[in-house]
């Protein structure tokens, strides 16, 4: 009898040790997902992470609920750097109404640095090959906006590469056009005639 309760003791044992292991290997497995909830310890890196746990969708909606994460992510975008167009890549699917023309508008801001990258990803969208966004204290006058403008059609004119010869002159003709929308909204009258 003793024998019996003692085996009954190590079997329960054993089988909270499991369910102890068992969770234990889900928190950590949650912890190495790089959830992060601060534009501090955000990263490229960290958002990737997250799409590949959680799927795009959920992670779009974590990042856009959180008007911080939702901003460090677009600056993050707007910087033109691989890692942060490749996040772009990720989310860009997933996106929807305000989140798709806010990731829009950062993706056309880094073609301000790294236009051959950002067309050979993305395209040549007007949504993309803009004007950028007025309702930004960056860009919330005319020379300012008008700047802009003219630094991304000087970027996008200086893309040799043949293979996105189209998707180059798609966007600077959408440019061009779009400081037609600017004068217009701002009152300007256009120098040419």
């Amino acid at each position: 009898m003793h024998k019996k309760i003692s085996i009954l003791k190590i079997s329960i044992l054993c089988l909270f040790a499991v369910a102890c292991s068992a969770t234990a290997k889900k928190n950590a497995t949650i912890k190495s997902s790089g959830y992060c909830d601060s534009p501090s310890c955000l990263s490229a890196a960290t958002i990737l992470k997250e799409v590949s746990f959680r799927g795009a969708k959920k992670e779009v909606q974590r990042l856009y609920s959180k008007d911080s994460l939702w901003q460090a992510v677009l600056k993050g975008i707007a910087s033109g750097s691989e890692e942060w167009l490749t996040v772009a890549v990720s989310l860009k699917p997933s996106t929807d109404a305000g989140s798709s023309e806010a990731l829009d508008l950062a993706i056309g801001e880094a073609l301000e640095q790294n236009a051959n990258l950002v067309l050979k990803r993305f395209g040549s969208s007007k949504s993309i090959c803009g004007a950028p966004d007025i309702d930004d204290p960056k860009y919330d006058t005319y020379e300012k906006a008008l700047s802009a403008v003219q630094l991304r059609i000087g970027k996008v004119q200086a893309i040799n590469d043949v293979g996105i010869k189209f998707q180059r002159d798609s966007c600077l003709d959408s440019l061009k056009e779009s400081v037609t929308g600017l004068q217009n909204f701002f009152g300007k009258k256009s120098d040419s005639k």
